[in-house]
């Protein structure tokens, strides 16, 4: 069981929404939220790009982190980020939501981090590498996808924050499935 605190004064619905969307990993983990820091196996704070950098080092400049080195575990969400979505993350024009790309963008930005970090945190450390036969994918979620993932022919994978699409075909079918779950987040854009 992984008893997650939320130790954010900012989005706390939807993070909530996202870290426990069967979609994600609450799909194979039993995964639920505290309001006793005591009772945390995972903390979730909200740095800024310095504060991330002090943390943990320079080399995370411009990531969300996850210590596991730590008990419980930290998960440290860059709140620049979060604020403002990297440059490199695109989506796909068939992903934008009410017609908007840059409020699209963001939201499946906040998802796709707090389920990668996650990820880590239940220990699944490893950075998914892409693989070049495997063109036209959703991306697996623990792909780096805040270094960039537009769909072209040279890019193999589209932005996706859910467990359950990692690796399906992008196509007509699996993008209904995509476009149905991010339903419930209409509101959040």
């Amino acid at each position: 069981m992984y008893n997650i605190y939320l130790d954010v004064s900012h989005d706390k619905t939807l993070m909530k929404k996202i870290l426990l969307d069967k979609n994600g990993w609450a799909s194979k983990f039993d995964i639920s939220l505290t309001n006793n820091k005591k009772d945390a196996n995972v903390i979730i704070n909200s740095y800024t790009n310095d504060e991330i950098k002090k943390k943990v080092g320079k080399n995370f400049s411009g990531f969300s982190v996850c210590d596991r080195g730590c008990s419980p575990h930290h998960i440290y969400i860059n709140k620049d980020r979060w604020l403002k979505t990297p440059e490199n993350f695109k989506i796909h024009y068939s992903q934008i939501i009410g017609g908007n790309r840059k409020k699209s963008e963001q939201l499946f930005y906040r998802q796709y981090v707090l389920q990668h970090e996650l990820g880590h945190s239940i220990d699944l450390a490893d950075h998914v590498l892409y693989n070049e036969k495997s063109n036209k994918h959703f991306g697996p979620v623990m792909f780096q996808q805040t270094r960039g993932n537009i769909i072209n022919d040279k890019i193999l994978y589209v932005p996706n924050p859910w467990i359950v699409l990692q690796n399906e075909k992008f196509n007509i079918e699996n993008i209904n499935k995509f476009l149905n779950i991010e339903k419930a987040y209409i509101k959040y854009l």
